[in-house]
């Protein structure tokens, strides 16, 4: 078996040790990667203990845009063979070209390259894209993230091919990791909840899953550690904040390879100063109190730019619009609860929230009240796709969902796919909502058959070595999972 691995930015480090873990088992296993910057290609031609036939670099398809003519009957052809439905998601999901997101922070907002340029970058990447599948044929694609211009294209593609795509997610229950075929749901672990909960095979985990659920019940909580209320980030002092930038500065002015994702330290320097100044004077006169026993239904604000909104709701990724909608629909004697995402604290500009604040029945809560405080009293839960509504599930709330997102696949959670049809269904979902325990529990034991735990978020950000990854038994436990489901047919 041939197996191509996405390797982007830290994650290529566990990556290469699921690659590791994987050769160990299994020696015929061959392997070629997709990966991204620079600094990965020469980590993945120094390492001594994987030969990668192939090494794809997304900073060569950026450099090659600029050798193509632009050819639009080239992209229509295209366009019918990979458009989804057309071929404007493949540049809309991409941050960097959109947003010049990694080379400046949010909130500024402007597109890396013009239109005729961003239309060669995609013209240079299919073609780049078909060059190295056609010339290394690989038998499956492991993936973290579809999240780029460069990842949608593979992932894509190789659909088209045949070639059987896997992807890693979070189940949300702990350090749960699980697989699946499709980005927009949980192949597998759906399977396993549509049978079991038809009677067509046992309840595996129905113990284990009546456990976490009275365990979160007791002491709501996120799911990751780091997106808490009061979460302390590590503190640097000056001096080594001052060595690092100045090193930064000069790798940055003396690097002859310089690509198109490398990061200004300057820009860096100036937006961290901006947010800084954001986060501790400007914002917190926007907050307000919740009040007690005053109705309300409750939309937590997502990352932004984030793959949550750009891929799996493309539609709704106007939050401030979305919320808009949302706030009309709402019965006369209910308020809509907005709280900010804890990583987005000092990106917004106030210009953002005063916008919501012009909504007459809108409150935006204080960022350091518990999200799930909130989420346990509310009517109900609106999310684009994020982990807010899986919490208030698990609390029996009432839920609307506007993206895909894994668990749409309950009965009781209602997914809104047009502005239309949403105060009509606010309405429904107010009057004649029924929470079905047994399912829950049935999908959450799905849930924990098809996943293993494995650390895999903290090992990505923590400048762990390879050999330290390779000997972690989640990342173990992860590598034979793939190899199973690679072996599936």
């Amino acid at each position: 078996m041939k197996i191509c691995l996405l390797l982007q930015r830290r994650f290529a480090r566990v990556g290469h040790a699921i690659a590791i873990n994987i050769k160990r088992e299994h020696p015929d296993t061959r392997f070629c990667a997709y990966t991204e910057p620079r600094y990965n290609v020469a980590f993945l031609q120094n390492q001594m203990d994987i030969k990668y036939e192939g090494i794809f670099l997304d900073e060569d398809m950026h450099k090659a845009l600029y050798s193509e003519k632009l050819d639009l009957e080239y992209l229509k052809g295209k366009e019918k063979e990979y458009g989804i439905p057309n071929l404007w998601p493949y540049i809309y999901i991409d941050r960097l070209l959109m947003s010049s997101q990694l080379i400046r922070e949010y909130p500024n907002d402007k597109p890396l390259l013009g239109p005729e340029d961003l239309l060669r970058a995609l013209q240079a990447g299919i073609k780049m894209t078909e060059k190295f599948l056609n010339e290394q044929r690989p038998d499956a694609v492991f993936m973290g993230v579809v999240n780029s211009l460069s990842s949608l294209l593979l992932y894509e593609l190789a659909k088209k091919r045949g070639i059987k795509v896997i992807i890693f997610a979070g189940t949300r229950i702990k350090d749960g990791v699980i697989l699946t075929e499709d980005y927009r749901t949980f192949t597998w672990a759906r399977d396993i909840f549509k049978k079991t909960i038809s009677g067509a095979r046992p309840l595996a985990k129905e113990s284990e899953a009546r456990k976490f659920l009275r365990e979160f019940r007791s002491n709501p909580r996120p799911y990751h550690p780091g997106l808490g209320v009061g979460v302390k980030k590590s503190k640097v002092s000056v001096l080594t904040s001052l060595r690092w930038y100045i090193g930064s500065i000069i790798r940055f002015c003396f690097n002859k390879e310089r690509d198109y994702s490398d990061e200004n330290p300057l820009w860096n320097i100036y937006d961290k100063f901006t947010r800084k100044i954001r986060g501790l004077s400007i914002q917190s006169r926007f907050w307000s109190e919740p009040i007690k026993n005053e109705k309300y239904s409750f939309f937590p604000l997502h990352l932004e730019p984030e793959m949550t909104i750009l891929l799996l709701a493309p539609r709704y990724a106007d939050q401030l619009h979305l919320i808009k909608q949302i706030a009309r629909s709402l019965p006369i004697d209910q308020k809509l609860y907005v709280k900010e995402h804890p990583q987005m604290i000092g990106y917004r500009k106030s210009s953002y929230y005063k916008e919501l604040l012009k909504i007459p029945n809108v409150k935006i809560i204080r960022p350091d009240i518990a999200g799930t405080e909130i989420t346990k009293h509310a009517e109900i839960v609106y999310t684009i796709a994020g982990t807010a509504a899986w919490e208030g599930i698990l609390l029996g709330r009432p839920v609307i969902t506007f993206g895909n997102v894994f668990y749409n696949e309950l009965s009781f959670v209602k997914r809104c796919n047009s502005y239309e049809e949403l105060a009509d269904l606010t309405k429904n979902v107010l009057t004649s909502f029924e929470y079905d325990e047994m399912e829950l529990i049935h999908f959450i034991s799905a849930l924990l058959e098809d996943s293993v735990n494995a650390e895999v978020a903290n090992l990505w950000v923590k400048s762990y070595t390879v050999s330290e990854i390779v000997g972690n038994a989640g990342i173990n436990k992860l590598a034979k999972l793939i190899y199973s489901k690679l072996c599936l047919n």
